[in-house]
């Protein structure tokens, strides 16, 4: 707000100035030119911070979608997926939740989890959908290889509460740390197929 009252009071008076000399007087009217010249500027020329606002409120809001579709879909395979697995799914479309009620606590939580929900979101929520499909098509010869996935999914727990505590402590460093490691379990998950 203060630079914008800055920016409207130097052009304000660039213009009383330029008045000034145009009419060679010592009037009101670069007075009168300074004030108009001051309000329109504040108004209509100087980009206030609340479009800046708006924009960062359109991606908090976006993130907040995207968390909330993530805890929703989470909810569902939970209850599509083998009984033995329900109570994991459900744990991580708890934490999911947590999370996105962080974000909305916190909106500064939106520029600190870009990369979780750009890269790891999808991707974690696509790993359960894919593990709960093939569960159901599996035979009883794959159980074995199924249950070894399972426990992979299960170290998504432990990562999804360290993150939720990073945005619960605002902490960028173990967040950041938090995602590394979640990326990384996830890529030796692909790389396991």
């Amino acid at each position: 707000m203060r630079r914008r009252i800055t920016n409207a009071a130097l052009i304000a008076i660039g213009v009383s100035l330029v008045v000034l000399f145009l009419t060679r007087t010592i009037s009101h009217l670069p007075l009168i030119a300074g004030v108009v010249t001051f309000f329109v500027s504040w108004v209509l020329l100087i980009p206030s911070r609340k479009s800046r606002k708006q924009v960062a409120d359109t991606d908090e809001d976006r993130a907040i979608v995207e968390l909330d579709e993530a805890a929703a879909e989470l909810a569902s395979l939970a209850q599509k997926a083998p009984l033995p697995d329900r109570p994991l799914f459900r744990r991580l479309a708890e934490l999911m939740g947590q999370i996105r009620d962080r974000h909305r606590m916190n909106p500064d939580h939106v520029r600190l989890t870009a990369k979780f929900r750009r890269h790891v979101v999808g991707r974690m929520v696509g790993s359960v959908k894919s593990y709960v499909e093939l569960a159901r098509r599996a035979g009883r010869d794959q159980k074995t290889r199924l249950a070894a996935i399972s426990t992979q999914l299960e170290e998504f727990v432990p990562v999804l509460e360290k993150i939720d505590r990073a945005c619960l402590e605002n902490d960028l460093t173990a967040l950041e740390i938090n995602v590394e490691v979640l990326n990384e379990q996830l890529n030796r998950r692909g790389e396991g197929r």
